[in-house]
């Protein structure tokens, strides 16, 4: 059973929202289609959405374009944009550092794979006639 009208513009609402791009009627109903709305529903809705004030729509010969109200969203100002980008360069400083770190830990334990190796080697040739059992684990 499909959903009821204010739960299908609520549903839809959301994804307008969330998506922030132009949408028409099929592509709504297409990606909403997993919540049991077709497209006669997500056009009604969007229509009623459109009314509402809650969303914009703009006509192209038939076709109806929807959009999210840009004025819900937050616009950062050039201050905060400025403090975001140096957050994201310090970030990328911090990855730098921390992957090197990562790569030398890796590196050194290969050179300890690879004495404990020689050393077996070693151990190994130097028994002539005795028997040892090795456990891997």
């Amino acid at each position: 059973m499909p959903p009821k009208l204010d739960a299908t513009e609520g549903i839809v609402l959301n994804f307008i929202n969330e998506q922030n791009k132009p949408l028409n009627s099929q592509i709504v109903a297409d990606s909403l289609q997993k919540y049991g709305i077709k497209k006669t529903a997500a056009q009604k809705a969007l229509d009623s959405l459109a009314d509402a004030g809650k969303i914009t729509f703009k006509e192209y010969g038939k076709q109806k374009i929807y959009l999210a109200k840009q004025d819900q969203f937050n616009i950062p100002t050039n201050e905060e944009l400025e403090h975001m980008k140096k957050e994201i360069s310090n970030l990328q400083e911090n990855l730098a550092v921390e992957s090197n770190a990562v790569n030398a830990l890796g590196a050194g334990r290969l050179l300890t794979i690879g004495f404990f190796c020689s050393k077996f080697e070693n151990l190994n040739t130097n028994l002539v006639g005795g028997v040892i059992r090795i456990v891997v684990i």
